[in-house]
């Protein structure tokens, strides 16, 4: 399971390198939000198909269909706090980089 899981983590790290410049000139070219708002729905589509109880593979496919949520995520957060003080900018980096992480972690118990 743990050779699965760093075979499984290190494509989809390679699928986000490989994305990473092609969704950004697609962000370029349409906008960020209506990327951001593709990738969150992009995000949902893995949860759906653990859900209905799919077969793995197509949970992986879906998983690696767009890449890159968390830089999506930050992108956002840069728009959003674009015109805060420095000071509460970094606060609300550091709660979101506290809560993906605590995710992480949380969803192993759960």
């Amino acid at each position: 399971a743990a050779a699965m899981t760093g075979y499984f983590n290190t494509g989809n790290v390679m699928v986000v390198f490989l994305t990473a410049p092609i969704m950004a000139g697609i962000s370029d070219a349409v906008g960020r939000y209506p990327i951001i708002i593709l990738e969150m729905v992009a995000v949902t589509i893995p949860n759906v198909c653990l859900f209905l109880k799919l077969p793995f593979w197509y949970y992986l496919v879906a998983d690696n269909l767009l890449p890159g949520d968390q830089c999506v995520l930050y992108a956002f957060m840069a728009d959003v706090t674009q015109d805060m003080p420095e000071e509460r900018t970094a606060l609300l980096f550091g709660v979101m980089a506290g809560s993906l992480s605590a995710g992480s972690l949380l969803g192993y118990f759960l």
